[in-house]
């Protein structure tokens, strides 16, 4: 049993590999000069030269600032800011505010249907570090729908549909999704982590997996000490979990992760 894990501010999906496929002629610019510097930009970016990037963008941006040419450059200008390493988590969220207001430029910009669904990918995920998972959830439905059928991004896409379904307390739709991932097989870590996020009704805090059932049972006797619900739960590896909780919002959870998490610093939201 596991929580949804991500590093950092940096963007954690699948269609991150994609940046391959805007290439120069698919930068929508009527000038093949301003195209061949705008692929320059995507090529920094895949390197980590986030500034080069940036440049590269606004360079584009200036030369062809609205219309449907600007479009990549404004999805280059929007990956480049929420990739970039942050100073702190004050900096981390004012890039990522204004990634998502580049996001949604870039989307009025009427870009094309391959371009289209990255944008609203990344634009998910910006939503879903921000928790808002309501915006999360319709980014990430509409950008699976514009992906190709044989995408490798389509299932990675599918399980975090899921995972902002259940951050809503949307038990039934987020099992549904979660079960159609099992019935593919061609991502064994994806399927996995969705039999592990499958078949909850709640949220909970895990304070710790153990081999020996009764340390497992010491830990939740600590718990139900200092007034808090417990229960312990096999994990899919054989392990006990010790579980505090139920709470029915994942800030709720969240709330009861923070007030734990000075004697138990591997505490976790579960699912």
């Amino acid at each position: 049993m596991r929580t949804d894990r991500t590093s950092g501010w940096r963007i954690v999906a699948a269609w991150v590999c994609a940046l391959a496929c805007v290439s120069a002629a698919g930068c929508q610019s009527s000038n093949s000069a301003n195209s061949a510097a705008l692929q320059g930009g995507y090529d920094a970016l895949a390197q980590q030269r986030y500034d080069e990037a940036i440049g590269a963008a606004d360079a584009s941006i200036k030369s062809q600032p609205a219309g449907t040419g600007s479009a990549a450059a404004l999805y280059l200008k929007g990956r480049a800011i929420a990739q970039r390493p942050k100073a702190n988590t004050a900096a981390g969220a004012a890039d990522l505010n204004e990634a998502r207001g580049l996001y949604v430029k870039a989307l009025a910009s009427q870009p094309d249907a391959k371009l289209e669904g990255l944008i609203h990918c990344d634009l998910a995920n910006v939503a879903y570090f921000q928790e808002d998972y309501a915006t999360a959830e319709l980014e990430w439905t509409r950008g699976y729908e514009k992906l190709a059928p044989d995408s490798p991004a389509r299932l990675n896409v599918l399980y975090r549909i899921g995972v902002s379904r259940q951050r809503q307390g949307k038990w039934k739709p987020a099992d549904e999704v979660f079960a159609a991932i099992q019935r593919d097989a061609s991502n064994s870590k994806l399927t996995q982590a969705a039999k592990e996020h499958q078949g909850f009704n709640a949220f909970f805090v895990q304070v710790g997996a153990f081999k020996d059932p009764r340390s497992a049972q010491a830990a939740a006797q600590a718990l139900a000490a200092r007034g808090m619900s417990a229960q312990v739960r096999e994990t899919p590896d054989g392990l006990q979990a010790v579980l505090a909780g139920p709470k029915q919002t994942y800030r709720e959870a969240a709330g009861l992760r923070g007030q734990l998490s000075s004697s138990y610093s591997d505490a976790r939201i579960v699912p």
